[in-house]
């Protein structure tokens, strides 16, 4: 929340990736707040989705603009 400026954040990054299985990330995956981008080896690559993101904007009581791709 510290990167939200007049009611505006800038989505700049989507996702993070981890090698192992992340609980966190594999509950948002179940309801469609997140997804799985791929695998390579063991590492995991995760991103939010749109719906994540409009769940983060009504917490947070933001805008979000994406300068990034999201699915």
């Amino acid at each position: 929340q510290d990167k939200v400026k007049d009611g505006l954040y800038k989505a700049f990054r989507n996702g993070s990736c981890y090698n192992e299985c992340i609980p966190d990330w594999e509950d948002l995956v179940r309801n469609g707040s997140a997804k799985r981008w791929g695998e390579i080896g063991q590492t995991i690559f995760y991103g939010v989705t749109r719906k994540g993101f409009e769940a983060i904007a009504r917490r947070w009581g933001v805008r979000i603009r994406y300068e990034i791709e999201v699915g």
